[in-house]
C-alpha cells in the first residue's frame, strides 16, 4: 500500500502517466470491495477533506494564495457545520481518513486540538491527518494532537528546510509524522490552470474524486480542491445531508467521466491537457 501510496497520491515523478493510471484503478476497485464488505456500498468515499478556514501565513509559488492573496481572509467554518459533518460520518460508522487541509494553515486555528477532539469522540477508528507546513508546530501542540493520534503531514518550505527537518524530527521522534521537502520537484497541479508549474500533472483518468469527498470552508461539496474558487459544487453540508450530495447523480456522472477519461468540467480539462 506504500507503494501504491508513493505512485497515486504522492505523484511520484518515476512513474508514467499511463501505469499510474493503471495502477490508480486497481486501487480504486481495491478500495470499493473493501468498501462494500465494510459498508454495504462499494462506492462510499474512504477520505473526507474539510476546509475549515483560509488563512495561510504562507504564499508558496505552487498555490493559488501567491496569485491571488486576497483570498488569504478570516474565514472558518462554523463549530456547529463541522459537528454536523463528524456526526453523518458517525451514523455510517465511518473509519476512514477525516483530512484537515485545504488552502490553508490549520495550526493557525486556535482551536484546532478541539476539532480533532471532536472528531476522536465521535470517530475512534478514523484515521486523522492534519496536513501542515510545520512553522507553528510546537512540543505542546504536537503532544496534544498526539494525544488524539493524529498523523501531521508536513510540508518544508522556504529557507533552511534541514534545520526545520531536524528540529521537527527531533520534536517528534519521527512518530506521527511524514514529512516532505523538495515540493517543488514533485509532479503538480497547476489547480485548474490558475498556476505555472514544472514537472505538470497529466492525467489519462482520476480516481480522486471517485475516493475523496471534499467541503470547502463555507460547507460546499466541491469537485476536489484544485478548485480554489469553488465553482464546480454539488451541494452544501448546511442544507444536504453528506451521503445525499455524494450519491447525487450529476456528481456521479462527473466522477465517471474522469474514470474513464472524459472530463466534461473545463478545470478538469487542465489536469488532462485538453484545450
Amino acid at each position: 500500500m506504500k507503494i501504491i501510496d508513493e505512485i497515486i497520491i504522492r505523484q511520484s515523478k518515476r512513474v508514467n502517466g499511463a501505469l499510474r493510471s493503471f495502477l490508480a484503478k486497481a486501487y480504486l476497485f481495491f478500495i470499493r470491495i473493501k468498501n462494500k464488505i465494510k459498508y454495504g456500498d462499494g462506492r462510499i468515499f474512504n477520505q473526507i477533506n474539510i476546509e475549515l478556514g483560509r488563512r495561510c501565513n504562507r504564499k508558496c509559488s505552487y498555490c493559488p494564495k501567491s496569485k491571488f492573496p486576497e483570498k488569504n481572509d478570516e474565514r472558518k467554518m462554523s463549530f456547529k457545520i463541522f459537528k454536523k459533518i463528524v456526526r453523518e460520518l458517525e451514523n455510517i460508522n465511518y473509519s476512514e481518513k477525516v483530512c484537515f487541509s485545504g488552502y490553508y494553515e490549520p495550526l493557525l486555528d486556535d482551536d484546532i486540538v478541539r476539532h480533532v477532539r471532536y472528531v476522536r469522540k465521535k470517530l475512534k477508528k478514523a484515521k486523522i491527518i492534519i496536513y501542515t507546513n510545520g512553522d507553528m508546530l510546537t512540543e505542546k501542540l504536537y503532544k496534544r494532537l498526539k494525544e488524539n493520534d493524529v498523523l501531521l503531514a508536513v510540508s518544508l518550505h522556504g529557507e533552511n528546510v534541514n534545520k526545520k527537518y531536524q528540529k521537527i524530527k527531533k520534536m517528534t521522534g519521527g512518530k506521527n509524522t511524514v514529512i516532505k521537502k523538495k515540493i517543488t520537484e514533485r509532479i503538480l497541479s497547476t489547480r485548474g490552470g490558475l498556476l505555472e508549474v514544472e514537472n505538470k500533472e497529466v492525467k489519462t483518468s482520476c480516481i480522486f474524486p471517485s475516493l475523496q469527498l471534499t467541503v470547502d470552508v463555507d460547507g460546499n461539496v466541491i469537485l476536489c480542491f484544485d478548485d480554489y474558487f469553488s465553482e464546480n459544487k454539488f451541494g452544501n453540508v448546511k442544507e444536504k445531508n453528506l451521503l445525499k450530495i455524494w450519491r447525487d447523480e450529476s456528481f456521479k456522472n462527473v466522477k465517471k467521466d474522469l474514470l474513464s477519461g472524459k472530463p466534461e468540467r473545463e478545470i478538469c480539462k487542465h489536469c488532462f491537457r485538453i484545450d
